[in-house]
């Protein structure tokens, strides 16, 4: 939470005598998925971890699991009952009152965004992992950086992308293929050890850079890396 409070625009507004900092995206909503995180994290993978982005138009929190069976990102945020991945440390939060009752989180968080006035959260799932979205406001946005919880992403693209391809790329993705064209034959964990960038962020932007054709793969699976095209 201190994480998204240093990158997040913030507002004040007065309620009687006192003065409430408001967060652009509710602070309850994070912190629910926060909580959310621990609850549902599969431990047993411990080569990964859970995630925290912030991007000039969306936070990202992504995590190591899966949704439940009977749930998919389009029917989670219909009422549902609680199968957390983690039922002990679901326990401990319960008892130690950070979750306020059982299977209510994500509407909490639904009702939260729709009382600020802002986009209700999105759910994507994409291998081993489950990422949550909250979309950031155009205007609050100027001048911010994409930033990651372990660090800034490493630097901006030198020089201008023209054409579509800029509209396809965000400036993690750019800042991806500007390390690709540095070192080229780079591997994914390479990357994701050089700008301490998880490893699963770094996976999808070479995914999608393979995608619109600015890089390739070159070599055996083992030893091959990536290159510019």
């Amino acid at each position: 939470m201190a994480f998204l409070f240093k990158h997040l625009s913030q507002s004040a507004k007065i309620v009687g005598f006192k003065k409430e900092e408001q967060l652009e995206i509710p602070a309850e909503a994070l912190r629910e998925a926060l909580t959310n995180a621990l609850c549902h994290r599969q431990l047993e993978k411990y080569n990964l971890t859970p995630s925290i982005a912030v991007y000039d138009d969306r936070v990202e929190i992504e995590n190591p699991g899966r949704l439940p069976l009977d749930l998919t990102p389009a029917t989670i945020k219909s009422s549902h009952a609680s199968y957390p991945y983690n039922p002990l440390i679901a326990e401990v939060l319960y008892r130690s009152s950070f979750l306020e009752s059982w299977g209510s989180g994500v509407s909490r968080m639904v009702d939260a965004c729709k009382a600020q006035g802002v986009p209700e959260p999105e759910y994507e799932v994409n291998g081993g992992f489950v990422s949550i979205v909250f979309r950031r406001a155009a205007e609050k946005t100027t001048g911010k950086t994409d930033e990651g919880v372990n660090g800034p992403v490493n630097g901006e693209l030198n020089g201008e992308l023209n054409g579509e391809l800029n509209g396809e790329l965000n400036p993690s993705q750019k800042a991806t293929l500007k390390f690709i064209m540095e070192h080229e034959g780079c591997t994914a964990s390479e990357i994701s050890k050089k700008t301490s960038i998880p490893f699963s962020t770094i996976d999808k932007h070479i995914r999608v850079l393979l995608k619109v054709g600015v890089i390739e793969r070159r070599g055996s699976k083992k030893t091959g890396g990536y290159y510019p095209v």
